[in-house]
């Protein structure tokens, strides 16, 4: 059976292809439009991923649509009938129902195939349980409780429940307009980040303010007692209206989700164009320990009614580094999978596989172990782009590669690294990356970025109790150790990645070599270019190279030196 998996019409719109209970492609549509956070109908990366596996749309079984216009139809409706809401915010709500409605129509459009042609059925899977299948159904649990955060999907902005097999059960709810995503979100928009990914931003400054505005922030979000959290709705505007986000074909936006209450609370809000002052970052900081209390409270009442020691966390706030990070510490949970794309493009690989086990009753029989699952260029076709580019470059022997890299490194230099089958989901991880040594001082071009070390030397220098492969967690360095990695992005609670050798044994490999050279297992690891998408296409990564600031590029096995020297 071969299922497609989407994620249309929401953030960072995905598609994959599970064939037989087995995940063999999955991309998100932003890094081949090259538009952060990409919102629509994601033909490209359904085109290419059907390439990558030699199919096309007639061989289809099933296409799942990690939304359901269906869901919570009641909920919708009465709500909408205490607001008042103009003709056009109605038009759009019907208009996207109908868009999603269309999917299959509109992909025999774009991709030029006749739609009578297409046996497969259009099977819509609600947001939230996508998102718990998109983290359960993969992971190496064979029971564990199961938790979706994020603003808002088909009306819903949380949803807990048991994984036990092959079956997510025992489901409960948070609805729409109350939201800890949301809560988040318009803190980012008040701090002057109102762009999409504006809480990626809020986090990092976080680090460096101190949480003096609490009681103040309290006020907005408070948890309740079936385990959720309810919001005042006066310090918001994003009751019905907030809920039409923009999606066609574009990064998404958002109308201004605060209020002037809230301004009245905790004064002026930041200009985007504003230099940011401590009172700033303290407001920063202040949001960031409110999100945690609500986090935790969820997590914490999903432990008691579950007594499972083992989480699944998904949903946009699960991208919340240093919330993700403090689990082991604020909660009992001793294990937990946060896959490597959590955020609404995940509920691609969610929806297909609530089809194929939830659904249709097969047994697990799939891990997402790593998160290598794009496209991949083979030898050949990168030296042709080599060429035609005008590059100058090297074919080298691995050894060589792993030497001249570390060395390149150790010499102060930032390495652009493209490297197998593109990895799936927010980070580099590995696949492609810009690296630096940590003993120098953070370059701008590495902000954002988090550091890679060897598995099994990450408590010598972090205090991690449990692998986290996937970048998800931030995890505390340890104090003797700060002094020996000022270039750390993060400071004393970056984002890590814990690197065996069977997770990457390329990767693992250079840092190998790096460690031998100087004595540190670990390397700064962030996105090719700061601020893109990353890259899939050999094409691609040249173009970000170029501007990155790298002085050398390791694709596969070639070594090119940028045009600009």
């Amino acid at each position: 059976m071969i299922i497609l998996g989407i994620s249309a019409y929401d953030e960072n719109s995905s598609a994959c292809l599970v064939i037989n209970g087995k995940l063999m492609c999955a991309l998100e549509e932003a890094r081949v439009r090259r538009c952060r956070g990409w919102a629509g109908l994601p033909v490209e990366a359904v085109r290419a991923c059907l390439a990558y596996c030699h199919f096309d749309l007639k061989d289809l079984d099933l296409i799942a649509v990690g939304r359901d216009p269906h869901a919570n139809l009641e909920r919708k409706v009465s709500t909408l009938k205490g607001e008042k809401i103009s003709l056009k915010l109605l038009k759009e709500r019907l208009g996207f129902g109908t868009k999603l409605a269309d999917i299959k129509k509109d992909l025999c459009a774009a991709l030029e195939r006749d739609i009578s042609a297409v046996k497969a059925r259009v099977r819509y899977v609600e947001h939230h349980k996508a998102h718990l299948a998109g983290a359960y159904l993969v992971s190496p649990f064979d029971s564990a409780v199961c938790v979706s955060l994020d603003g808002f999907g088909d009306y819903v902005s949380g949803m807990r429940a048991l994984g036990s097999d092959n079956k997510i059960h025992d489901r409960d709810r948070c609805y729409y307009p109350h939201s800890l995503g949301m809560f988040y979100a318009g803190m980012a928009q008040f701090l002057g980040f109102g762009g999409w990914g504006g809480e990626d931003r809020l986090m990092e400054l976080s680090r460096s303010g101190r949480p003096q505005f609490e009681a103040e922030l309290r006020r907005l979000i408070s948890p309740s007692p079936d385990g959720f959290y309810r919001v005042d709705e006066s310090y918001f505007a994003h009751g019905p209206a907030a809920a039409a986000m923009f999606w066609r074909d574009r990064a998404p936006e958002l109308p201004r989700l605060f209020s002037a209450r809230l301004e009245g609370l905790i004064g002026r809000p930041r200009g985007a164009n504003e230099p940011l002052e401590q009172r700033h970052a303290d407001l920063a900081a202040s949001a960031q320990s409110v999100f945690e209390e609500i986090f935790f409270h969820v997590l914490n009442s999903a432990y008691d009614k579950h007594r499972n020691d083992k989480l699944c966390l998904s949903g946009g706030c699960a991208r919340n580094a240093l919330a993700v990070g403090r689990i082991y510490t604020k909660t009992r949970f001793r294990d937990v999978f946060v896959p490597p794309a959590p955020h609404a493009g995940g509920a691609a690989i969610g929806a297909a596989y609530w089809l194929w086990n939830q659904a249709k009753g097969y047994r697990r029989s799939y891990e997402l172990s790593n998160p290598y699952v794009g496209p991949h260029y083979d030898d050949s076709y990168v030296e042709g782009v080599l060429k035609s580019h005008g590059f100058s470059y090297k074919k080298a022997a691995e050894k060589e590669i792993y030497e001249t890299v570390a060395g390149t490194l150790a010499g102060g230099g930032k390495v652009g690294w493209f490297q197998g089958r593109a990895p799936w989901g927010a980070w580099p991880l590995g696949g492609r990356c810009l690296l630096a040594d940590a003993r120098i001082p953070v370059h701008r071009e590495l902000e954002g970025g988090g550091a890679v070390v060897k598995a099994e030397k990450a408590a010598e220098w972090f205090d991690a109790p449990r692998p986290s492969p996937f970048m998800a967690k931030a995890l505390p360095l340890r104090p003797a150790r700060r002094d020996q990695v000022p270039g750390l992005p993060g400071g004393p609670e970056p984002r890590v990645q814990t690197l065996s050798w069977e997770f990457n044994p390329r990767f693992y490999a250079l840092l190998e070599a790096f460690d031998r050279r100087v004595g540190v297992p670990l390397l700064v690891s962030a996105p090719l270019l700061s601020g893109e998408p990353l890259p899939v296409t050999p094409e691609q990564a040249l173009d970000c190279f170029e501007v990155s600031g790298a002085s050398l590029l390791a694709i596969n096995n070639f070594l090119v030196t940028p045009l600009r020297s």
